[in-house]
């Protein structure tokens, strides 16, 4: 949201300054928060008692009793919907970013408003550039690998991985200290793939840049609303996007057509003449000025 709005961050042990005149409270779904100073108390953890919501329903309730508005996001549905939903209950709106589940909220939090929220992106950092930018044929993947779940979106990767490694593939650890620490969260060792540390979320755009297709892989595929950030993000960028199908692209995005068979869509936009890609780019992305907005 910055640098639009001005935003004042509320932490466990202190609320909002009294004084300052506030529109309203927004709170993500987040396992650590600002700074890691919200982790454990937003969401639920039922074996674990000492880990919970507390601090932040009296926040909540502050700012109630302020008649400030209270917003949660959750934008970690579907798969962690029950994690959250608690959380949830105590806000006046409820966003999420998973559509098919707006009825579910409002039969749990009946006096909630509910409404679906995808992600956006901050256009200050995520803009077009031209493609003089591109340093690279070869394409880049930022974000994570876990080898202990989301075994769908894992097979994704591997077909991906494998598909593009031989053209040039760079590999960017979202967490990337992690996985020094615990093999669950490395890439696979793949031949001609370079492997690089994690970068700063505010570096991503210029990456994104320097070469000619970013890869997406899509956690969740069968909801209208649900796409992951990194792809509207690397669509912003005015960069090509190779990601596997998703009912989200396929009823909002409509320029891009997920493939079932990923080898021969890879070695087609690598080998495709690139100056002819512009005006399927362009629209592309104007569709999804359109949609987030």
């Amino acid at each position: 949201m910055e640098p639009n709005t001005q935003l004042s961050f509320a932490t466990p042990k202190h609320l909002p300054l009294l004084f300052k005149k506030y529109d309203f409270l927004l709170v993500e779904s987040t396992w650590l928060g600002n700074q890691t100073q919200w982790k454990y108390k937003v969401a639920s953890y039922p074996d674990h008692p000492e880990r919970n919501q507390q601090q932040l329903a009296y926040l909540v309730q502050w700012a109630k009793n302020q008649k400030i508005p209270t917003i949660f996001w959750n934008k970690e549905d579907p798969f962690h919907y029950d994690q959250f939903i608690s959380t949830a209950k105590l806000f006046d709106f409820i966003f999420t970013t998973d559509a098919n589940l707006i009825q579910q909220y409002q039969v749990q939090c009946p006096d909630s408003k509910i409404a679906s929220l995808p992600f956006p992106f901050q256009p200050k950092i995520h803009y077009p550039s031209p493609f003089s930018q591109i340093r690279t044929r070869s394409s880049i993947f930022i974000g994570s690998y876990m080898r202990h779940m989301h075994s769908k979106r894992r097979l994704w990767q591997d077909l991906c991985f494998h598909a593009a490694a031989p053209f040039g593939l760079t590999l960017i650890n979202r967490h990337a200290k992690l996985a020094k620490k615990n093999s669950q969260y490395q890439f696979p060792d793949i031949e001609h793939v370079r492997y690089r540390e994690t970068v700063s979320y505010t570096k991503t755009a210029h990456l994104n840049h320097q070469f000619q297709q970013s890869i997406n892989v899509n956690t969740i595929t069968n909801s209208p609303t649900m796409f992951s950030r990194r792809l509207i993000e690397i669509m912003a960028c005015n960069r090509l996007v190779v990601s596997n199908p998703s009912l989200a692209i396929n009823q909002n995005l409509t320029e891009l057509k997920g493939q079932s068979t990923f080898n021969i869509l890879i070695l087609f936009l690598i080998r495709y003449n690139i100056e002819k890609r512009a005006v399927v780019i362009s629209t592309a992305i104007f569709q999804s000025l359109n949609f987030v907005i």
